[in-house]
């Protein structure tokens, strides 16, 4: 009858439209699968660092590393960060003052601050004499209080890159340029010694979750 026709040709497109979604599903699941499993291979690419106290009363507790008020460096690695990605994880737990990566390199040493100068300023601190304040490179950037943060640095011969959670803030052509460190963090090149990797804080509280590092290749 037309009825009978008419309910199994409905029955037909439910099925239809039913296998479909199974499909989808599988294929929309495989897809995050991928997707996780590529995730958890750059996250095995990198390496884990351990810190040695330079300057400042650092203490180490289960969550990371944890600052005193006055300068404070701690060295994590003596092996050339030319070609590689640095990722610092941290939390500024209290302060106005910034948290710094610094980095040796074919053209100094130098240094990425957030929230510097007590004016919000990011990027490469000191680049030919000049300071952030100075620098047309400088992004804004303040640092929220108890809120964790994930800064890259992807550090080439020519290049350097700065990334906050996921998000490039800065590419700096540095070829022909000089790095320094700025005054203000009274660097002692004696303490500093053979380190090639050192994460700083400006006389705030602050906890260095991680310190980690991985080649360039695997960006």
């Amino acid at each position: 009858s037309q009825n009978e026709s008419s309910f199994n040709l409905s029955r037909r497109w439910w099925f239809a439209i039913a296998s479909a979604s199974v499909i989808g599903g599988i294929f929309q699941g495989v897809q995050i699968l991928r997707k996780d499993r590529e995730s958890s291979g750059l996250e095995q690419s990198f390496e884990d660092l351990a810190g040695v106290s330079i300057e400042g009363r650092w203490q180490h507790r289960p969550d990371g590393y944890h600052s005193g008020l006055a300068i404070s460096l701690m060295g994590f690695s003596s092996a050339s960060m030319l070609g590689k990605t640095v990722r610092l994880e941290f939390t500024r737990n209290s302060g106005v003052t910034p948290v710094a990566v610094f980095f040796r390199h074919p053209s100094g040493f130098g240094s990425v601050v957030l929230d510097a100068y007590r004016r919000g300023l990011g990027g490469i601190e000191v680049v030919d004499g000049e300071t952030l304040i100075e620098s047309l490179s400088a992004f804004p950037f303040e640092i929220e209080d108890g809120r964790r943060y994930l800064l890259e640095v992807r550090i080439e011969e020519e290049s350097i890159l700065v990334s906050v959670d996921g998000v490039l803030k800065q590419d700096l052509h540095i070829s022909d340029k000089r790095l320094t460190i700025a005054e203000d963090w009274k660097w002692d090149e004696e303490k500093i010694g053979d380190f090639s990797l050192v994460v700083g804080v400006y006389k705030n509280s602050s906890t260095i979750h991680s310190v980690r590092v991985r080649s360039v290749e695997s960006d």
